[in-house]
């Protein structure tokens, strides 16, 4: 699928990132078919979903299907969880909460893409497309950082540490981004708020790495954070302006686009920017006289404080796993299974609510649907 990139961005040839990603996918196999010989019981019953990213409803007959569409459902609904929760002001248990719902839902989205991987080849360009799955899983752990570099800020850390943590954010929803960028046009909103993420925590890291620099009595590399903050915080602005005009997101947790900069966290960086900034160039024109430097400062070394949580599905019942199946007299749609078929199989069978009725067994009209 061609890259939607934001009209904000002005770019025509992808990132190296995600060239990196395009190639990655090329080769992928794509499979037109499920390989169920072996697993007959997997394409017994349709299922129906609606997909958010073509709006359409699918049918599709795999239970493998109906379980990563499930999971799919339970790690959009943490999604949601956390955004409610985050909406007004946040206590210290809400904010266990959302991160804990983040870090789950990462975690279901990265068990979907890896451990049922050949049901995401045959469904590229949906829900449940790979590339879509990778993205989605990025976004929710950087999100969860984002309750940790938020918690430090509240308790006054050490400037360098919060940073230091902004700066891994950053790289988690920029890379997050660039895998979102080989997904359709429809998932253009969630690349450019994706891309508002990324630029904003590179804009965080510059102003906490200028107070750092403060603190050690250095106002001219201070001075020069601030100016790449400003330019950070620039890009931002047209990356959300470029989020509210790409429409509708596909998305159930983010349907109602609304103007990122105008968020709690984005004012509160701006506010602490304004303050730092001037008390930086007043002491530095009263006290230090120190030169801004020409070259970009380097940032701080990226520190990882969240990882996604682990899932695991159940394991069988040890009911289920004694039961006895004959593959052979659960026959794949449109199979004809009648040279096979024995004496004892051809026989009539009986309705037990009219008993004199005989009733034929057939092979390929037995399926029901689910939706």
């Amino acid at each position: 699928a061609a890259a939607a990139a934001p009209a904000a961005s002005d770019s025509s040839a992808p990132s190296a990132a995600a060239a990196a990603v395009a190639a990655d996918n090329a080769t992928l196999p794509r499979t037109t078919s499920y390989e169920a010989k072996s697993d007959r019981m997997r394409v017994v019953v349709s299922y129906k979903w609606r997909d958010n990213m073509t709006g359409k409803v699918q049918t599709v007959a795999d239970s493998k299907y109906e379980l990563c569409s499930m999971l799919l459902t339970c790690a959009i609904w943490l999604m949601s969880r956390s955004t409610a929760v985050a909406m007004g002001a946040m206590t210290e248990e809400d904010a266990k909460t959302v991160h804990r719902s983040l870090r789950a839902a990462s975690g279901i989205f990265t068990f979907i893409h890896t451990t049922y991987n050949d049901v995401c080849l045959v469904h590229p360009n949906t829900d449940l497309d790979e590339r879509l799955l990778r993205a989605q899983a990025m976004e929710a752990i950087a999100e969860a950082q984002e309750v940790t570099v938020e918690r430090a800020r509240q308790k006054k850390h050490n400037p360098a540490l919060i940073a230091s943590i902004a700066h891994d954010t950053m790289r988690k929803f920029d890379d997050a981004a660039a895998v979102a960028e080989a997904l359709p046009a429809s998932s253009k909103s969630f690349r450019c708020y994706l891309l508002f993420k990324s630029t904003f925590y590179h804009a965080y890291c510059n102003v906490y790495a200028a107070i750092a620099a403060f603190k050690e009595e250095k106002c001219g590399v201070a001075l020069k954070y601030f100016e790449q903050a400003d330019a950070d915080l620039a890009k931002s602005v047209e990356f959300a302006r470029a989020y509210m005009t790409a429409g509708s997101s596909t998305f159930a947790y983010r349907t109602n686009p609304v103007d990122l900069c105008r968020h709690a966290f984005y004012k509160e960086l701006l506010s602490t920017k304004a303050l730092w900034y001037e008390k930086v160039k007043s002491e530095n024109g009263f006290i230090y006289f120190q030169k801004v430097p020409q070259e970009a400062q380097d940032l701080p070394e990226p520190k990882c404080l969240t990882e996604p949580e682990p899932f695991q599905l159940a394991p069988a019942s040890a009911l289920w796993s004694e039961a006895k199946f004959s593959p052979s007299k659960i026959p794949l749609p449109g199979q004809n299974t009648s040279a096979d078929k024995s004496a004892e199989d051809d026989a009539p069978l009986r309705d037990p609510k009219q008993p004199s009725a005989p009733i034929r067994s057939v092979s390929d009209e037995l399926h029901c649907s689910l939706s």
